[in-house]
């Protein structure tokens, strides 16, 4: 199991809780060695650099990794702040990761995924958050074209 995003958060616990119920989980975040939290994991949990954003990363890591029966898209961040106050770079980036990253990680880690894997995919819950009278909408809207996209392509393997 490859679980993106593990050093903090959502995906800290998913390997947590993984690893407590007798799994073994490839952690894996964009720090060069693992957090005291991961490592507390035991030898259930390997951590592996890896930035979401970098070809080389994930041909890296896909090649050390050889198969794997479950996949963890989990890596994000998050951008805050008035829309006219945070910078296209930053929302470029939060793109890359956010979206891009989970997009560009079917790529590299599906060919690696056994018959009967499972692709489980996180995003924030902002879009679920209600502000305004189209709170999310449109983000929500994005994500779910997208997964939808995505399970019709992968509708005829035995994922």
């Amino acid at each position: 199991m490859l679980i993106t995003g593990t050093a903090s958060g959502f995906g800290l616990e998913l390997a947590k809780r993984f690893v407590a119920r007798g799994d073994s989980v490839i952690a894996t975040d964009l720090h060069d060695s693992a957090n005291e939290d991961v490592v507390k994991l035991g030898d259930a949990c390997t951590y592996r650099e890896l930035d979401v954003t970098s070809d080389a990363d994930r041909e890296a890591a896909a090649a050390a990794i050889g198969a794997a029966d479950v996949l963890v898209l989990n890596a994000g961040i998050a951008v805050g702040g008035a829309i006219e106050n945070v910078t296209m770079d930053t929302w470029h980036r939060a793109l890359d990761i956010n979206l891009l990253g989970a997009v560009c990680g079917c790529r590299a880690f599906v060919p690696l995924l056994e018959p009967g894997a499972k692709i489980v995919m996180t995003s924030s819950i902002a879009s679920l958050i209600p502000r305004g009278a189209r709170a999310g909408k449109d983000q929500l809207l994005r994500a779910d074209f997208m997964l939808g996209g995505l399970r019709s392509e992968l509708y005829d393997r035995t994922l």
